[in-house]
C-alpha cells in the first residue's frame, strides 16, 4: 500500500478541511500519515485510520530557530516514512516541506490556500515569502491555487512554471452534506462569522459594526461568531471574547464540528476579512446550505460572492462599509431573500462540487511514476 503524508499547520485544519480528501485516497488504497502539531482533532484523524506524528510548528509569525526545528523534524518524519508523495496545506507547511522534499526528490502537491497577511502590503516580509516560495516550489509536481489572482501572481514572478499550476474552486463542499437549508425571512435577522478568532479576519470589525447596527436596530438583529481561538499576535483573547455579550451582543458559541447543523439556522454568513484569501471554506459552505453572503470585496470572497445576486461585498477593513451592506439585507423582502438563497446555492452546484476537485488531486497523484 503506497503512503501518501499530509501536513498543515494544525490537526484542527485537517480534520475539518481535509477529511474528504483523506477519505477519498483511503478508499482508492492509500494508506495516510498526517504530520500536524497535536490537538484534540489529532485523535479523531486516527479514528479514521491515519497514521498520526505530532509536528511542532511554530505559528506565531517568522522565527528562525523554531522554524529550523520544524525543518529539521520534517526531514525526520520523510525519512523514517518514505512515502510515495506528500501533500501540503497552509504556507509554513507548504514551504519546509517543499524545500526538503526537493532534496529528498519526493514527488510533492501544494495547495496555495490564499496569501495570507504577508502579501497584504509590500514589504520585507513579503519579499522573503517570495523568494523561499521560488525555492521550494521549483520541483513540485503540482501547485493547485483557489483563485486565478494568486495563480497568475505566482507564474508573473516565475515562482513556479505553467505545467505545474491548476486552478481549483477552493476546498470544495459535499453538496450531500450541505443541503439547501432556507430559513423563513423573519426577524431578529441572524448573522453568523464562521472562522478563526483573528483579527485579519475582520472579527473586530464585525463588533465594531454590530455595536453600530444593535444600538440602531435592538433585537431586530442577532450576531453570532463560531470558531476555534488561535495563536500569536493577530489572535483575539478568550478574555476580549468574554467580554462581547456584555458589549454589544455579539455571542460566541464556541467551537463545532457539526457546522452546517449550525448554519443553516442563519439568515447571513459574513466574513469582513482584512488579507488575501483563497477561497474561504465557510462561505463555500455557506453557499451550499443556501445562506446570503456578506464579504470583503477580496480576493477569494469575490469567487463566491456576487453582489446583489446572492450577497453583499463590503470595503476592506471598513466598519462603515460593513454596516452599509448589512443595512442592505433590511430591504429585502421574504421572497427576494430567497431568490438570493437559491442563487447561493446555484453557485455551490456549479462551481464548488468538492467531488470534481477530489477528481483532479486523484488525477495528478496517480500521474506519478
Amino acid at each position: 500500500m503506497k503512503k501518501i503524508i499530509i501536513t498543515a499547520n494544525s490537526s484542527w485544519y485537517i480534520y475539518n478541511f481535509r477529511l474528504s480528501t483523506i477519505r477519498y485516497l483511503q478508499e482508492r488504497n492509500y494508506k495516510i500519515i498526517v504530520l500536524a502539531p497535536q490537538d484534540e482533532y489529532s485523535s479523531k484523524l486516527k479514528k479514521y485510520g491515519c497514521t498520526f506524528s505530532n509536528l511542532y510548528v511554530h505559528t506565531g509569525g517568522v522565527s528562525p530557530l523554531r522554524d529550523s526545528f520544524t525543518v529539521m523534524s520534517y526531514l525526520y518524519f520523510f525519512l523514517i516514512y518514505s512515502p510515495f508523495c506528500v501533500l501540503t496545506f497552509t504556507p509554513k507547511a507548504t514551504i519546509y516541506t517543499s524545500l526538503i522534499t526537493r532534496l529528498i526528490k519526493t514527488p510533492t502537491i501544494v495547495n496555495i490556500s490564499g496569501l495570507g497577511r504577508s502579501f497584504n502590503s509590500d514589504n520585507f516580509l513579503t519579499k522573503i515569502v517570495t523568494t523561499l516560495y521560488k525555492i521550494s516550489l521549483k520541483d513540485v509536481v503540482a501547485c493547485f491555487f483557489q483563485n486565478n489572482e494568486d495563480k497568475s501572481f505566482f507564474l508573473e514572478n516565475e515562482l513556479i512554471s505553467i505545467n505545474q499550476a491548476y486552478k481549483i474552486s477552493g476546498s470544495g463542499v459535499d453538496l450531500k452534506k450541505f443541503r439547501f437549508s432556507p430559513v423563513d425571512f423573519e426577524k431578529p435577522l441572524r448573522f453568523l462569522f464562521c472562522g478563526r478568532l483573528l483579527k485579519s479576519k475582520g472579527v473586530l470589525v464585525l463588533k465594531a459594526a454590530a455595536e453600530i447596527l444593535k444600538r440602531e436596530f435592538g433585537e431586530d438583529l442577532q450576531f453570532d461568531v463560531l470558531g476555534i481561538y488561535s495563536s500569536g499576535d493577530d489572535a483575539i483573547s478568550k478574555e476580549e471574547v468574554a467580554s462581547w455579550d456584555k458589549d454589544v451582543n455579539l455571542r460566541y458559541l464556541g467551537v463545532s464540528d457539526s457546522v452546517k447543523d449550525i448554519v443553516k439556522d442563519y439568515h447571513f454568513v459574513v466574513l469582513p476579512t482584512l488579507y488575501r484569501e483563497g477561497v474561504p471554506r465557510s462561505l463555500i459552505e455557506a453557499s451550499a446550505l443556501g445562506k446570503v453572503l456578506i464579504a470583503t470585496n477580496n480576493v477569494g470572497c469575490t469567487d463566491v460572492v456576487k453582489e446583489s445576486i446572492n450577497g453583499y461585498l463590503c470595503e476592506k477593513n471598513s466598519i462603515d462599509s460593513l454596516v452599509d451592506a448589512i443595512k442592505k439585507t433590511l430591504d429585502l423582502s421574504p421572497n427576494s431573500y430567497l431568490e438570493m438563497a437559491k442563487e447561493s446555492r446555484l453557485l455551490a452546484e456549479s462551481k464548488f462540487d468538492e467531488q470534481e476537485i477530489l477528481k483532479m488531486y486523484y488525477s495528478v497523484i496517480e500521474s506519478i511514476v
